[in-house]
C-alpha cells in the first residue's frame, strides 16, 4: 500500500511509504452502490432498524437522528420517501444512477440489510483498503501511461468539466 515518493502526482503525507499485506481472495461487486439502491434501504426501514448496524453505527445514528444520508434533502412528505441531493452549489433532483455518498456506518448497514434480502453464501461487507488497492493496482501497474495512470492526472480540469456523461 502507498504511493512512491516520487510519483508525479500530489499526495498528503500519509499517502506515500509502502506496507505490504497479504489480500486473500475476495469478490467484490462491479459497481458502487447507487442513490437507487440505497433508497431501497431507506425505504425500507433500514435507518430504524437496529439489526442492521453495529454497535458504533447504532450510537451515531440515534445521537445523530440521522434517518437518511447527509446530503440527502428531504422534498415531500417524510412517509413518501422523496429526496433531492444537495451537491456544492445546488440542489437537484437524487440522481438514481449516482454512486451514494454514506458514511460507513451507513454502508455497514446497508450491508448488514442488503445481505439479509440477498441470503448470499458469504455476507455483503465493505472492501478493506489492501483489496481496494488490489482492484486499483492493475491499472496502475501500466507504465505506458506515465502519470496518467493516476486518474487524477488523467484529465485537466477543464476537460472534466467538458466531459458528457
Amino acid at each position: 500500500l502507498g504511493k512512491p515518493r516520487d510519483f508525479p502526482s500530489f499526495g498528503w503525507d500519509n499517502e506515500y511509504g509502502t506496507r505490504s499485506v497479504d489480500v486473500q481472495a475476495f469478490e467484490a461487486s462491479q459497481f458502487m452502490i447507487t442513490n437507487g439502491e440505497f433508497l431501497e434501504f431507506v425505504k425500507s426501514g433500514g435507518y430504524v432498524n437496529r439489526s442492521y448496524w453495529t454497535e458504533a453505527g447504532w450510537q451515531w445514528r440515534t445521537f445523530r437522528n440521522v434517518l437518511f444520508p447527509t446530503f440527502w434533502v428531504p422534498d415531500g412528505p417524510v412517509g413518501l420517501h422523496e429526496y433531492r441531493l444537495r451537491l456544492i452549489f445546488d440542489v437537484v433532483e437524487l440522481p438514481l444512477s449516482w454512486p451514494v455518498d454514506c458514511n460507513v456506518h451507513e454502508a455497514k448497514a446497508y450491508c448488514a440489510w442488503r445481505s439479509k434480502l440477498d441470503q448470499p453464501a458469504h455476507p455483503y461487507r465493505l472492501i478493506t483498503e489492501g483489496e481496494h488497492n488490489a482492484i486499483r493496482d492493475a491499472a496502475m501497474r501500466d507504465q505506458s501511461k506515465g502519470a496518467k495512470r493516476d486518474h487524477v492526472m488523467a484529465y485537466d480540469g477543464f476537460s472534466m468539466c467538458n466531459k458528457s456523461n
